[in-house]
């Protein structure tokens, strides 16, 4: 494997593992379900739910 994509792969884990802490600091300082971040949980068109295209 290249380290271009081992490199790659150790930004993703990282990246997932700070989204994963951030929604559960959040969901424990306000309580009850967390809405995502802008642009978290959205398709590859980019486009929000309920926005035309």
């Amino acid at each position: 494997m290249s380290h271009r994509v081992k490199n790659l792969l150790t930004i993703a884990t990282s990246l997932t593992a700070i989204t994963s802490r951030s929604r559960r600091w959040r969901r424990r300082m306000y309580g009850g379900p967390v809405r995502p971040s802008p642009g978290e949980g959205r398709g590859s068109s980019g486009r929000g739910p309920g926005r035309p295209p």
